[in-house]
């Protein structure tokens, strides 16, 4: 975590020629495995897909809210995504701020799109406003996580395990391994050893094409 923070700061450092040497240049660290093994991904997509338009079935908010998270979204860049940042016309949402330091754009599913025209709000400020504080985001999500995971009856259910559950389910039909880290928002595909131009926009519209054949199959 200390070196996703600082590598970017001191690249940054370097570009305005602050500094001339990335400390963080040449350190590896070997991470815990510590992620959550999925198995039968994209049936259990579809599950998480069809306990999310069942449980908020009436509630376009929270709907919204947890398919987003069913696109890859980490639960920070969802709380604190903005009117504004949505782009009705071209069917695009951009996080201004992700968790790499940089600004990427997505491909907004038809689907999330029509439940958030109907949320109501005066359209200014974040999209999951405080419903004490509408200059503000909700913070706590619980209560709502809570439901998903007893309908599912899986105790590892949440916001970032989502992640997991579609990139295996995107690697279980196939999709290219570019395409994944894309739809994820990584700037690299391994998390990692060498940077490139990853194709977030490609990236989430293959991911997307591949969840909605998941979540409509019979």
């Amino acid at each position: 975590m200390t070196l996703e923070i600082l590598n970017p700061i001191f690249k940054s450092a370097i570009a305005n020629r602050i500094i001339l040497f990335n400390p963080c240049t040449g350190i590896t660290v070997t991470r815990p495995k510590t992620k959550k093994k999925v198995e039968s991904a994209s049936i259990l997509l579809k599950e998480i897909h069809n306990a999310i338009t069942t449980t908020f079935k009436d509630n376009p908010y929270f709907q919204a809210l947890y398919l987003f998270a069913l696109q890859g979204r980490r639960k920070s860049e969802i709380l604190t995504l903005k009117w504004e940042n949505i782009d009705f016309k071209n069917g695009l949402y951009t996080l201004p701020n992700t968790k790499n330091g940089e600004e990427q754009t997505f491909v907004l599913p038809d689907s999330i799109a029509l439940l958030l025209l109907t949320i109501p709000s005066n359209r200014k400020y974040y999209i999951f406003q405080s419903p004490i504080n509408h200059k503000e985001h909700i913070q706590n999500i619980k209560a709502q996580t809570d439901k998903l995971k007893k309908y599912l009856n899986n105790p590892s259910f949440g916001i970032h395990y989502l992640r997991n559950v579609v990139i295996s389910a995107m690697a279980e039909q196939g999709l290219n391994a570019t395409y994944l880290s894309g739809a994820l928002g990584h700037s690299d595909l391994n998390t990692i050893k060498k940077y490139l131009s990853m194709p977030y926009k490609r990236g989430s519209l293959e991911a997307n094409k591949t969840i909605e054949m998941i979540t409509n199959s019979n």
